[in-house]
């Protein structure tokens, strides 16, 4: 393919539309929009994307169509018959409970599960997304994404402009042969939540193919990886740890009878496609998403080196655990910067309110804690008297613990306040010590200033004295 775009016979311009690229994957085409859609977010604009589906793309393609199509590009005639006889006179039939049903000649497609059946099938519609005027697109083989972006305010007018490219897209593939699916093709609003909920959904213009309506979906899945209305990845987590947590409950049963190495063998083709696939695109997952991750998996010793994902390498600042919250993402609203600018003397004062008071807790605890003692002294000497049948003098024994007890109490107020005069003293000693500090820092400060003046002193007598 990348001959073919520098032979000419491929647009350059027009590479987005090609799959079958080096070093071209899905990762990449979705990393593409999913950059477009976040430049959108950061300018406080929505995205409108549209999935289009083809119905049976590889088997309904015209074979008359494509061989002119390759004569347009200006494939040598030989290399044009040749593709021609490849592609025509070909059967099959259809094999079931040893029966065979009859040969049939096949008319239309390209060969599927072969190397040139996905370029064929590149090359022959690769001009169906030169109709679109006002949407962006990206075609990888056969799924068409196409997208335009708006403000909240603009939204109907926008997509107005959509459906007017999607009834051109259509018209298209039909002049193509292709027929497009409306009932699996999927349309979804994409933007910060703050922004979506400004939006009447009442009042929205619905979009429409083939006459008939799309509605939004909260959630598409695109090339198998899901978005979210705010693209913050929660569903395609919650899809991989889902993935990984039934896999891994199926390889547990066997671990006592499978070698270390067959576990890594089957760990590493198994369970860790799950966490590599497109993981570029989630690299700026919130901290409980990120943490979700590597708890799914539960490490053993032996895998522990293998567990290293592809978006850990990588420049990006992330809300993560594993860089201690230290690596805080940009934001560009004045809001979140004005809520970070907090004098220091409002800290200080709440701090000190939040000691007052709980000087004032412990108080009252002491209070209550002398009150039940006096409670379960009393009703322990009444119990007693009762037990032994005997009548004694209650109330002088309760009168004297009662005075014992406020003489206890009164004692500790005094040891507390005696402690808390301690606490202020040392309080005041480390402001008296800081202050030392800062006049000695002065002091030395002012020394060296003197030192620096004597050496100016110095070094002009020594002038004047060469000048004498």
């Amino acid at each position: 393919m990348a001959g073919l775009c520098e032979g000419g016979i491929v647009p350059a311009g027009s590479l987005k539309a090609i799959c079958f690229i080096n070093r071209h994957s899905t990762t990449t085409a979705l990393l593409k929009i999913s950059e477009d859609i976040r430049e959108a977010i950061d300018r406080r604009g929505i995205t409108l994307l549209t999935l289009i589906d083809f119905s049976r793309a590889f088997d309904t393609v015209e074979i008359d169509i494509l061989i002119s199509k390759l004569r347009q590009m200006h494939l040598s005639e030989s290399a044009v018959t040749w593709m021609d006889s490849y592609l025509r006179d070909r059967q099959q039939c259809v094999y079931h409970d040893n029966c065979c049903s009859s040969w049939r000649h096949v008319r239309a497609g390209v060969p599927q599960g072969s190397v040139l059946g996905p370029l064929l099938f590149t090359l022959y519609i690769n001009g169906i997304s030169s109709v679109l005027e006002h949407c962006q697109y990206h075609l990888y083989a056969d799924d068409l994404q196409a997208y335009i972006h708006s403000r909240p305010d603009t939204v109907n007018e926008r997509l107005s402009n959509l459906n007017d490219d999607l009834l051109s897209i259509n018209n298209s593939a039909r002049k193509f042969g292709l027929n497009i699916n409306p009932d699996k093709t999927q349309a979804i609003l994409l933007g910060q939540q703050r922004l979506l909920s400004s939006i009447n959904m009442n009042t929205l213009q619905p979009v429409s193919l083939n006459n008939k309506i799309i509605p939004f979906s909260a959630t598409v899945k695109n090339l198998g990886t899901y978005f979210d209305s705010n693209m913050n990845w929660n569903t395609q987590i919650r899809y991989i740890c889902r993935n990984v947590c039934s896999i891994m409950q199926s390889l547990k049963r066997l671990k006592k009878f499978l070698p270390t190495k067959l576990k890594q063998i089957l760990v590493q083709t198994l369970v860790m496609p799950h966490f590599d696939y497109c993981d570029v695109l989630y690299s700026d997952l919130s901290a409980e998403l990120s943490q979700k991750l590597p708890r799914v998996h539960s490490t053993p010793n032996y895998l522990a080196s293998r567990f290293t994902f592809l978006a850990s390498h990588h420049s990006r600042n992330t809300r993560s655990q594993h860089n201690l919250l230290l690596s805080i993402p940009r934001h560009h609203t004045s809001l979140y910067s004005s809520i970070l600018k907090e004098r220091n003397e409002a800290v200080l004062e709440r701090v000190g309110e939040e000691r007052m008071m709980l000087k004032l807790i412990r108080k009252r605890k002491r209070n209550c804690m002398g009150h039940w003692l006096r409670r379960n002294c009393l009703l322990k000497d009444a119990r007693e008297g009762m037990v032994n049948g005997e009548e004694f003098e209650t109330e002088e024994n309760s009168e004297k613990t009662e005075k014992n007890n406020e003489k206890t109490q009164e004692n500790s107020e005094k040891t507390e306040e005696s402690n808390e005069k301690t606490e202020e003293n040392n309080e005041k000693t480390e402001d008296n010590n800081e202050k030392t500090e800062e006049n000695n820092k002065k002091t030395e400060k002012n020394n060296e200033k003197t030192e620096g003046n004597n050496e100016k002193t110095e070094g002009n007598n020594e002038k004047t004295e060469e000048n004498n």
